[in-house]
């Protein structure tokens, strides 16, 4: 993935303007994009990175989510479901299933319980580990699969 294209997404869910990347020649910095594909230190708009997060075509990439994070697709990723996830309140209506292999069951969700979550099937609470809003994955009910955008 592209740091340009994870950036581009990024700033579709939470501004780049108030958000500030690792870059390894700078520490942490502003950034803004430009419609040229380039990258721009903000402020001072000293240096350009390109595409790749590379300040030069030949040289390695310098710029990462965090300095203990060097993955863009599983930083994406891992936003992509910090979001769904946002849809999920007590009392809501989702769906559940405790192995992957399982088929989706409706439940009562209550709450996330550090790597699992907490729903309510008949009278009783249980634990599963995974869990997705009913609403906007309706066509998963009784399958087995998942949403594209589910990390497993």
């Amino acid at each position: 993935m592209e740091v340009f294209e994870a950036l581009e997404y990024y700033n579709k869910i939470k501004p780049l303007t108030e958000t500030k990347i690792y870059s390894r020649l700078q520490g942490y910095i502003n950034i803004n994009l430009n419609y040229k594909g380039r990258i721009i230190e903000e402020p001072t708009n000293k240096i350009q990175y390109n595409r790749f997060g590379k300040v030069f075509d030949s040289g390695e990439c310098l710029l990462f989510p965090d300095d203990k994070c060097s993955n863009w697709e599983d930083f994406i990723k891992n936003l992509v479901m910090e979001e769904h996830e946002k849809e999920l309140t007590s009392g809501c209506i989702c769906l559940v299933k405790k192995k992957q292999t399982d088929p989706w069951t409706l439940a009562l969700y209550d709450k996330k319980v550090t790597n699992s979550y907490q729903a309510k099937i008949g009278k009783e609470y249980e634990s599963f580990w995974f869990c997705i809003s009913f609403e906007n994955n309706k066509e998963y009910l009784g399958r087995e699969s998942f949403p594209d955008w589910y990390i497993l």
